[in-house]
């Protein structure tokens, strides 16, 4: 199982993963995180040599991000944390699974993140506003990676 847009689950935790992992102590996003789109994929590598007459190549680093939007309302805490980790650059511990946290099997990643934009959009339905914003994995020593609630 993989992450869609329609049954990914954020949640996360101020200063980023700790470990041992206890999911218990990560905040559900859900009351602010509407959509998530998983973008992953390998970056090309020319691994030619002089004797090739056609470039090879090979993947790389991955490039991975997660593509969120969500409601644009400042009284919302997971919002609000979101909002300060854009603005003050700071990593949040992110798990992206495809189900709830206490559901076993769900499946996701794991990972330090930070929040690299911050787009606010005017909605035509109700005039509410919603927030487009791209996490991306963070340098820190915590390497993210697949992740599988086992209880």
């Amino acid at each position: 199982m993989g992450l869609t847009s329609i049954d990914a689950r954020i949640y996360y935790l101020a200063g980023g993963v700790v470990e041992p992992i206890n999911p218990n102590a990560y905040t559900n996003a859900d009351t602010f995180v509407r959509t998530v789109n998983m973008n992953d994929e390998h970056g090309d590598a020319d691994v030619s040599t002089r004797s090739s007459r056609m470039r090879k190549h090979e993947p790389s680093t991955r490039d991975y991000s997660l593509e969120c939007e969500g409601l644009a309302d400042a009284s919302d805490t997971a919002y609000t944390a979101f909002h300060n980790a854009y603005l003050n650059r700071s990593t949040l511990g992110i798990i992206a699974l495809d189900d709830d946290i206490d559901t076993a099997g769900s499946t996701g990643t794991i990972g330090d993140f930070k929040v690299f934009n911050w787009s606010i959009n005017q909605s035509d339905v109700e005039g509410s506003q919603t927030v487009s914003f791209t996490l991306r994995p963070a340098r820190t020593t915590f390497e993210a990676t697949t992740y599988t609630v086992t209880t």
